[in-house]
């Protein structure tokens, strides 16, 4: 199973010149847990509500956020994305095809899905 059938495709952006407050409405308004921060038109990386929650709400987001998204592949199979995302120690990943953004997925989904796989002894 590839990681683009299991992955979320409702991508909220904002930013990175925007407020924490601003983004921790946008996030409760759009009921995400994330939001990718992106100016002309170009990544620069992700704001979490721990993000959100760890930063001043005067803050801008370009002080809270995490950069360097870590990116995978809409073609990797959950396995790879399991492996990838504890090697990089990271709780998410922007998922690309043919270099455009289409989603993002957890390590939590991958790993609900994983266990679906494992015996439960």
């Amino acid at each position: 199973m590839n990681i683009s059938d299991i992955m979320t495709t409702k991508i909220c952006t904002i930013t990175s010149d925007k407020s924490v407050s601003y983004a921790a409405e946008r996030m409760n308004e759009s009921h995400v847990d994330s939001l990718v921060v992106m100016d002309h038109g170009e990544v620069l990386g992700m704001v979490t509500t721990r993000d959100v929650l760890s930063a001043h709400p005067n803050r801008i987001v370009a002080d809270a956020m995490s950069s360097q998204p870590f990116y995978l592949s809409a073609n990797h199979n959950v396995w790879e994305a399991y492996h990838a995302l504890h090697q990089e120690q990271s709780g998410l990943a922007l998922v690309k095809q043919e270099d455009q953004l289409i989603g993002f997925i957890t390590k939590e989904i991958v790993e609900m899905k994983i266990a679906e796989y494992r015996a439960p002894l």
